[in-house]
C-alpha cells in the first residue's frame, strides 16, 4: 500500500473522499471508545455514516451520529443531511466531521443541531457528548432539565474558552510526541553504538 502512487484528491469522486473519511472516524472512535457499540452504515443504506451507541454498565445511554466529508468547498446540504438522519433514527446528537467550514468558522461549529467539527477534534467532543450522555442516563431529570443541560454543553463546546482549551492540550500533545520523538532517536543512536562495540568485540 505505502508503495502504491499517490492519487491526487482532485482526481477522486465525491464518494471516495468521503468513504475514505468515514473510515477514519470509524477506527478512531472504535479504538478510544471499545466498550460501546459503534458500526458503519452500509454504502447505499439510509443513514448517517457511523452510529454511536452509548454504553454504561451494561445500559443504552443514548447515540451520536457521525458524517464525514472530504470535500474541496463547505454545503449546507451537509448539515440538512445529517439532521434529517438524526432525527429518523432519534438519536441525541450529531457530528459531522469535515475540513471545511462555514465561511468565517472553523475548528468546532454549531448549525442546526449538528455540531460541525475538524476531524482532528471529532475524538474529543464525542468524549464530551459520552460522558453528557452518561451523565444524564444516571440523573433523574425533567425533559426540560435534560434539554437545559445539553444547551449548556453546547455552549460550552462551541466557546472561546473550550477552544483555548482543546488548543492547549494540542500544544502540549505536540510537545509530548516531540520529546518522544526525540527520546526514540537516541536510544536508536545508543543501540547502533552498542552494537558496533559488540560487533568489535566478536
Amino acid at each position: 500500500l505505502h508503495d502504491a502512487l499517490p492519487i491526487s484528491l482532485d482526481k477522486k469522486t465525491s464518494e471516495e473522499l468521503g468513504e475514505g473519511a468515514e473510515v477514519d472516524v470509524f477506527e478512531a472512535l472504535k479504538a478510544e471508545f471499545p466498550d460501546d457499540r459503534i458500526s458503519r452504515v452500509k454504502k447505499g443504506a439510509p443513514g448517517a455514516d457511523v452510529r454511536h451507541i452509548i454504553m454504561f454498565r451494561g445500559k443504552d445511554c443514548g447515540t451520536i451520529l457521525y458524517d464525514s466529508k472530504n470535500h474541496k468547498a463547505w454545503r449546507d446540504e451537509f448539515v440538512t443531511k445529517l439532521r434529517k438522519d438524526q432525527l429518523a433514527d432519534k438519536a441525541e446528537h450529531a457530528i459531522l466531521s469535515t475540513h471545511k467550514f462555514p465561511e468565517g468558522k472553523r475548528q468546532i461549529h454549531m448549525r442546526d443541531g449538528v455540531l460541525i467539527a475538524n476531524p482532528a477534534r471529532v475524538v474529543t467532543l464525542a468524549t464530551l457528548v459520552r460522558q453528557h450522555l452518561i451523565q444524564l442516563h444516571t440523573l433523574r431529570l425533567s425533559k426540560i432539565e435534560r434539554e437545559n443541560m445539553t444547551l449548556a454543553l453546547y455552549e460550552f463546546i462551541t466557546s472561546e474558552q473550550c477552544s483555548l482549551l482543546l488548543n492547549q492540550i494540542e500544544q502540549r500533545a505536540d510537545t509530548l510526541l516531540k520529546l518522544q520523538e526525540t527520546e526514540v532517536t537516541w536510544h536508536q543512536r545508543n543501540w547502533n553504538k552498542q552494537g558496533e562495540v559488540i560487533r568489535a568485540i566478536q
